[in-house]
Parts: structure tokens; C-alpha cells; sequence
């Protein structure tokens, strides 16, 4: 077989650019996965919220509120304690906003039950009463956090985000009232 020069310069210029080719392919894929790989890093998975409170306007209020945070998702809404407790045990969720008043299974106790079923639940208390003691018996009863209906939708929203890293929260009304006693 007779190669020309040409011919086989042609072939080795025909190789090396497509080494190149392959070569410029290969970071553009390696690229693609660290831009994906940051991207993945960067994004934010949003906090699943279940809502408890018997009354339907005050979990319509927290949903309007806590909607307009991207980092957070209500997932459920639950009118009573015994319904907290079934959510709790079938759909995984991240925070669960309990209000403590409730009937005929108040907050309290429901807060026992789902920490019974499983205790790294984060549950934050929410109630109308603005007194240490309200918060330190939810606290007792395995809740992670309390806060009271005064406090504002910024403050729900820090409530949760605190809770779902794994800290305890109190409110500002609350903490105040602790460290005037």
C-alpha cells in the first residue's frame, strides 16, 4: 500500500484534531456535571410544614403567610390533635405547627403521642397564651419550639428554619417574659 506525504500528513492532521475534538468534548462534559453539581449544592430543598389548629382561618392565615417563603411547603393542614397524630404517622414531614388549644385532644398531648411515635419529630407549639409557663410544658412534652399567635410572620418563618436545623426557638414575647422573671 503507497501512502503519499500529503495523504499521510492529512491523516495525522485528520487524528490530532480529532483527538482535539474529543479532547474539547471531554471538558465540556466535565463542565456539565460541575455546573450540575453546584447547582445542587446551591439549591435550597424547601422545609415541609404540617399546619395544626382547629380553626380553619388561622391555618388559612399561616398557609397565605408561609406560601410566600420559596424555602417552605405546607404539605397538610390537620384540625385537631388526633389528625396531628395520624399525619404525623403516615406523611414525612420536616416542622409540624401545633397549636396548643385545641379539642378534645389539645396540643399537649398530641405532641406526646407524636414524640412517642417519634422523637425526633420538630414540633413547634403556637398558642394565644403569652405565659412562660404554656411554653415550657409544651417544651416538656417533646416540642422543639413555641411561639405565640402574636408573634409576627417573619418570626414563624425564623420558628421554622431554626426548628428544621435542629434548634430550640422561643419566641421574643416568651424569651422576654423569661428574662424578666
Amino acid at each position: 500500500m503507497v501512502f503519499s506525504q500529503n495523504g499521510l500528513v492529512g491523516m495525522v492532521r485528520q487524528r490530532k484534531l480529532l483527538c482535539n475534538l474529543i479532547s474539547i468534548g471531554k471538558i465540556f462534559i466535565r463542565l456539565r456535571i460541575l455546573i450540575i453539581l453546584i447547582n445542587c449544592c446551591f439549591m435550597q430543598v424547601q422545609i415541609k410544614v404540617v399546619l395544626v389548629d382547629d380553626h380553619q382561618m388561622v391555618r388559612e392565615t399561616w398557609r397565605m403567610i408561609l406560601d410566600k417563603d420559596e424555602r417552605i411547603e405546607v404539605i397538610a393542614e390537620c384540625s385537631s390533635g388526633q389528625e396531628a397524630i395520624d399525619i404525623a404517622a403516615s406523611l414525612h414531614h420536616d416542622v409540624m405547627l401545633m397549636d396548643v388549644n385545641m379539642q378534645p385532644l389539645n396540643g399537649l398531648d398530641a405532641t406526646k403521642e407524636i414524640i412517642k411515635l417519634n422523637p425526633h419529630a420538630k414540633i413547634i407549639g403556637v398558642s394565644v397564651h403569652n405565659q412562660a409557663v404554656y411554653a415550657k410544658s409544651m417544651m416538656l412534652s417533646g416540642a422543639k419550639g413555641y411561639m405565640t399567635k402574636n408573634s409576627s410572620s417573619e418570626e414563624m418563618v425564623k420558628a421554622i428554619i431554626e426548628v428544621n436545623k435542629g434548634n430550640t426557638y422561643l419566641c421574643d414575647e416568651i424569651r422576654d417574659k423569661i428574662h424578666e422573671n
